[in-house]
């Protein structure tokens, strides 16, 4: 193997094994501590079951008006026991998640599956009686992503293609050069100059592509455009990206332009507005679903009456099933004109689908750079989209070399980046907090410099909403932060308390509750404001997890508060980029000045905020009502 793909492979085993370590340790908590810090549910009771074959699932219940947290959620391995303990468990995989509700497939190994299956035949009960009790539902650790990412690398011989030549050994050959800009904008007409130029090489390059999209520049909207593209020369790329959010958003706006686009991966992972394009939905509305369905009637009919003998006859219909379901996702996979997928469902997927000449990567840095390897033995060319400013990949091993995506080290051996600079999402107010990172050249599209929330429908003007930026600091006021007992993670009471009447104030002027995000840097942060009852109807997420998303105000609390001027990962310039980014109309930031001002980043954004009279303290009101005591 190459040298630097094994230097990949190493630093691979070494994430994985600090992540396990880093699991065990969770798990050897109290239930209380593993509740409280996100890693199990409360306890709960299953309320039904589920049979499809010998597939199990399970809806539970947990108690009324509790709401489950989201430290597992959807698509998350799990291990379920009865609540008194004991050795007892069985694995699953949580398929939704609504309230005080989940619904969790239980995955049986082979052994316990045939004694299963002796059971049904001599008419007994197959699914263990303690599974119809109250549960602890916990987090599992599973290593088939790191697995499946070493066996990718494996699978890489360097000089068996120009990509993976180009990867290795980068030379800047982009290709021919684009033409004037007259005929750039009649090849692409709903692109900007930069878009169209960035369109161009991603479209000609022979074997590699490298485009910058800082924030609002249309990453997403140039992706799609070059997808059409591609398509109507014959080719079915790939949309790929490290998130399920970032595919998401890839797919919808593949089918926003009129492709016949394929969402692959676990349904529960996929976004509802996304879901119509999944593989399942294709699945419930081919040629064939008629069938399936005729077959799967036959087999409960067996199930609920079992009547002597019935093995074969299942055994039969099983097959059955089997064929037409394999018929039915081979025709909608054949008939996509574009396959979105994540990198990790890709390991699963990769084998099965047909060949593509070119996939595009958006939110290219946010993958570890093994990710994408995932994809160059199935393809020839490929298009990394992303923004060095903003977040990495997500590494919990310090000083790892996963650390670097893999477009920042294609830039660090000098391949070209085609920029682009016209932002299309906010206001010009929002925007100049990051002039400094992005350059005069970074400037607002016509029409986008003064979009103000007050334009929105039904949205008064007043104080809530006439600054398009607003800073509230906290330094002096004795709103420090603390740590989790359990996770260890920041969260600081008073900012979440700022957060909750900031949003009220928004409600109050008649900002709808889905117009509004609140983020945060801290999981424990996260889980604190989702407990506010004014956040209700709110979106509330991490950071790192809004990172490609926009909405019309963001209000962000920063946490750190220490006389020190301790900042952890707060300090990362690309997390301020990203944090500072989201809000389309405006932008509430809550942070203790004092605290943050020792990272020069924070001293330089502190200085631009006070002349523009963005900062107002805590002393101020309305805000002065969340001071201690």
């Amino acid at each position: 193997m190459h040298a630097h793909l094994n230097a990949l492979f190493a630093a691979l085993t070494a994430e994985e094994q600090h992540q396990r370590a880093e699991h065990q340790r969770l798990s050897s908590g109290t239930r209380a501590e593993r509740i409280s810090g996100g890693f199990s549910w409360p306890p709960l009771r299953t309320t039904d079951v589920t049979q499809r074959g010998w597939t199990w699932r399970l809806e539970l219940t947990g108690p009324k008006g509790a709401l489950l947290h989201d430290g597992i959620g959807p698509g998350d391995p799990v291990k379920l026991g009865p609540l008194g303990g004991g050795s007892r468990s069985v694995d699953g995989k949580v398929r939704d998640v609504d309230g005080n509700c989940a619904e969790v497939q239980l995955l049986f190994d082979r052994a316990t599956q045939d004694q299963m299956r002796l059971d049904a035949a001599g008419g007994g009960d197959v699914l263990p009686g303690w599974l119809r009790g109250e549960l602890d539902v916990t987090r599992r650790y599973d290593p088939t992503t790191f697995i499946r990412y070493r066996n990718s690398l494996r699978r890489i011989v360097p000089k068996s293609s120009a990509l993976a030549q180009a990867l290795l050994d980068p030379s800047g050959d982009e290709g021919p050069e684009p033409p004037d800009a007259e005929e750039l904008a009649a090849l692409w007409p709903e692109l900007d100059d930069a878009q169209a130029t960035a369109a161009w090489h991603g479209w000609k390059a022979p074997a590699l592509a490298l485009i910058h999209g800082p924030p609002g520049t249309g990453k997403t909207w140039l992706l799609a455009r070059l997808l059409k593209r591609l398509v109507g020369e014959g080719d079915r790329p790939w949309a790929l990206a490290d998130s399920n959010a970032a595919v998401d958003n890839l797919t919808l706006a593949c089918a926003a332009v009129g492709l016949r686009v394929l969402r692959l991966g676990a349904q529960g992972r996929i976004s509802a507005a996304a879901r119509p394009y999944s593989l399942d939905e294709a699945l419930r509305t081919t040629p064939l679903s008629a069938a399936i369905r005729d077959v799967q009637k036959e087999i409960d009919d067996l199930h609920s009456r079992r009547p002597r003998g019935m093995g074969r006859r299942l055994r039969e219909l099983f097959d059955a099933r089997r064929r037409l379901q394999d018929q039915a996702r081979t025709h909608a996979i054949e008939s996509a004109d574009v396959l979105a997928i994540t990198f990790g469902s890709l390991t699963r997927w990769g084998d099965e689908l047909p060949p593509a000449r070119t996939a595009v990567v958006d939110e290219a840095t946010q993958a570890m750079e093994p990710a994408i390897w995932t994809a160059v033995p199935y393809i020839d060319r490929l298009v990394l989209v992303g923004d060095p400013h903003q977040l990495g990949p997500v590494v919990t091993q310090p000083g790892s070399t996963l650390e670097q995506s893999l477009l920042d080290r294609l830039l660090d051996s000098d391949v070209p980046l085609r920029p682009l600079h016209v932002q299309h999402r906010m206001h010009a107010a929002i925007g100049a907090c990051v002039q400094d990172v992005y350059g005069d050249a970074y400037q607002p599209a016509e029409g986008i410099a003064d979009r103000a929330l007050d334009q929105l429908p039904d949205v008064t003007a007043g104080t809530a909403t006439e600054r398009p930026v607003l800073w509230i600091d906290t330094a002096g006021s004795g709103l420090d932060e603390a740590r989790d007992p359990v996770t260890m993670s920041m969260f600081n009471a008073g900012e979440v308390e700022l957060a909750g009447l900031a949003v009220a104030r928004l409600r109050e002027a008649g900002v709808r509750a889905e117009d509004i995000a609140v983020i945060a840097p801290y999981s424990a942060q996260i889980g604190r404001l989702r407990a506010r009852e004014e956040l209700a109807g709110v979106e509330v997420a991490t950071v790192n997890a809004f990172q490609g998303r926009e909405q019309e105000a963001i209000v962000c609390t920063f946490v750190r508060s220490n006389p020190r001027g301790e900042l952890g990962f707060v300090e990362d310039g690309r997390r301020l980029t990203v944090s500072l980014t989201r809000a389309r109309r405006q932008l509430i930031c809550i942070g203790d000045s004092s605290t943050l001002a020792a990272s020069p980043r924070y001293a330089a954004l502190f200085e631009h905020l006070e002349g523009t009279a963005a900062l107002q303290s805590i002393w101020e009101p309305p805000w002065n009502a969340c001071l201690p005591g």
